[in-house]
This record gives structure tokens, sequence and C-alpha cells, in this order.
């Protein structure tokens, strides 16, 4: 599966021609799912998990293929993390109808691949020095690859499937193919958690939420960029309201900057020294650090040094597709040294919204 999302907590376990490949914290769950599952029923514990990091080394394959595919269109991939139920190739940047197209079917490919494969292997092998165990763990390796090809073409995003479903329709020049698609997608996991629950079918359930949730999140994704089209950074500082933006001097302690900004909506604030800017610092900080007796040190000793800019011209669109690829808000508005304004993704989704730009239609 790949996406254009930034994927939580997870921990690093190398990199792959470039690319981090992690493992999210859930992982561990799967093995002990599987350990509690044969505990009694005399299986070798050892070939069920070394049978399960063979399968979530195809899972990885799979989201490679996405990847390397990616790149040869100029697309980078930010990670790839492995959750309990399958991997997630994180891509930086939007690709066109047939790019995706290709992309999206480069995963399930691989798997059909590794099914062929393994087939070809089952047939030299069998009558010469395959014993029955392997024969069967060969067997299901193949089936589970030719069943996660087959899971991932079902036309529902963000499965692969639904992915080249949309680059169809947008290829047949559906002007609202993103909306299509999620719709679909939305309608088919709804039928499926019904089905989950008649059948007790509990992954299935689980599933047709994840499925849902990322449609719906999709379908977001695409409304705002429709709604971003033709506005820009200046247009979102002219919307914000209030008496102003309130900048804070570095000399500034932390008790006074508490009773300076006490009547601010502000979540960060500039803090500055003869109107250069040289940090942030967010409103948690402030009663973070104060609580912890150190209301009398200075502002400029906790503020954050690293932070996001942006300008006046800059599209709202871009600003957006900076979100996607995982840089973090607030970004502080520059116009050369001045501070205009402070931006957080709260801040830019209320925009679209109260401004009536967002269509789910």
């Amino acid at each position: 599966m790949s996406s254009n999302a930034n994927h939580g907590r997870s921990v690093t376990l190398g990199e792959i021609k470039g690319i981090p490949v992690r493992v999210h914290l859930s992982f561990p769950l799967l093995p002990l799912y599987v350990l509690y599952l044969e505990s009694g029923t005399g299986a070798n514990p050892f070939i069920s998990l070394l049978f399960i990091v063979a399968i979530f080394g195809c899972v990885l394959l799979h989201e490679l293929g996405h990847s390397l595919t990616a790149r040869r269109y100029g697309i980078g991939t930010s990670d790839i993390t492995l959750y309990p139920f399958g991997g997630v190739a994180s891509l930086r940047g939007e690709a066109g109808p047939r790019e995706e197209l290709l992309i999206a079917a480069a995963g399930p490919l691989v798997n059909l691949l590794i099914a062929m494969v393994t087939f070809a292997l089952i047939a030299i092998l069998e009558t010469v020095v395959l014993t029955n165990t392997g024969y069967y763990h060969l067997q299901l390796f193949g089936n589970i690859n030719i069943i996660l090809a087959v899971f991932n073409l079902l036309p529902a995003l963000p499965m692969d499937g639904g992915r080249i479903l949309r680059a169809l329709l947008a290829l047949m020049r559906f002007r609202k193919a993103t909306v299509i698609a999620s719709r679909l997608s939305q309608a088919l996991s709804v039928c499926a958690f019904i089905v989950s629950l008649y059948t007790s079918q509990v992954i299935l359930g689980i599933i047709a939420v994840v499925v849902f949730l990322g449609a719906s999140q999709e379908l977001l994704r695409a409304s705002a960029k429709n709604a971003a089209h033709g506005l820009s950074v200046s247009d979102l500082v002219k919307h914000q309201k209030g008496d102003g933006l309130h900048i804070l001097s570095h000399a500034t302690t932390l008790k006074e900057a508490l009773k300076e900004t006490s009547a601010s909506f502000q979540g960060y604030f500039p803090v500055t020294h003869a109107e250069k800017l040289l940090g942030i610092v967010s409103r948690d900080m402030l009663v973070d650090f104060a609580s912890a007796s150190e209301e009398n040190s200075y502002i400029a000793s906790v503020m954050e040094r690293s932070f996001s800019t942006t300008s006046p011209a800059e599209s709202i669109a871009s600003l957006l597709r900076r979100l996607e690829q995982g840089e973090a808000p607030p970004f502080v508005v520059l116009d050369g040294d001045r501070v205009l304004s402070i931006i957080r993704k709260e801040t830019l989704l209320d925009f679209l919204l109260l401004n009536g730009f967002i269509k789910n239609d």
C-alpha cells in the first residue's frame, strides 16, 4: 500500500536503496498473537515466527515495488513502515494518473512474481528433496502472496486497487476521480464491516474500519487540495483576526511572558531581538517551564530555534504538500525579516473549512 501520509511512532531497522525501513511499535503484537494461538497445538514456535518474518519480507518487497517505481518518476519515499496488518510506503509528492497507476500496480505485481517463483520452486523440488512440511510451507507461502496481491487490488482507497481505480477514472477525464473512488471505498468498507459482524470475523472488521478511515482521509485531502486552488499564504494572514501578532523579546522572562500573553489566543509566539527572529515558543512550553520553578529564566533559553518558514507569496497548495511530506508545523510567515504571522496546521484547516471552500460533493 502506498500513501502520502506520514506515519506515527516506529523504530528504524535500516535502509534499502536509501529508503528508511521502520517497524511500528505495535508490530510485536503479531508474533505474540501467533505464539498465543499455537501455544497449545504443539507446533514449533520458531518455525511459525520464521514464516511470519518471510511473509513480512514479501510485504517489504511489495512496498519497495511502489517506492522504486515512484523513484523512476521523480517521487521520493520518506520511509516504509511495517504494521501488524501490512506495510505502508510514504511517498513524497503527487503523481499524475498514468504514474499513479503504474506505482500502485507495482506492489501487487511483486507478490504475483514471488508466488510464480515459489510455485516453480515447488515443481522443481517436489520429487527430489522437498519434505511434506517443506511442501506445506512453500505452498502456503505462494498462496499468501496471491492473497496479498488480490487483497491489495480491491477497488478501495487507500488500497492499491483504489488508487488504480482513481488513476483510471482520471485518465478517462472524470474530474472527481478521488471523490468517486473514495465514496466507493467507504461503501465497500461498510459492507465488509456488516459481514464481519454477522460472521464474527474480527480482523475483517478491523480492516473495514481502517479502509473507511483511509478513504475518508483521501477524500479530505482531495477536497483540501481543491479548496486551496488560487489561494496564497497572504490570504490566510489577512483572514486571521485579533489584535495582531504578539511578539516576545528574547530578554523576557517566562513569568513576564505568561503575564503578557495571558489574554492572547495564539498557540505560538515569535521571539525576536532587534526585530530579528530568533525562535518561537509555544504557550504549553511557557506553562511547563514556569511550573517547573523556572519562571525567572529568560525565554531565549527555552525557545525552539529550529522552525519552518513560509512567505506571503507561497500558495496554500504548496503549504499542504509540505505538510503531507512530513514537514512539521507551525510555519512562521516572513516578509523579508518581518514576522507577519504563525500558521499552525489547525489554523490552515480552519481557514479552508470556515470559508466554505472544502466541498465533499
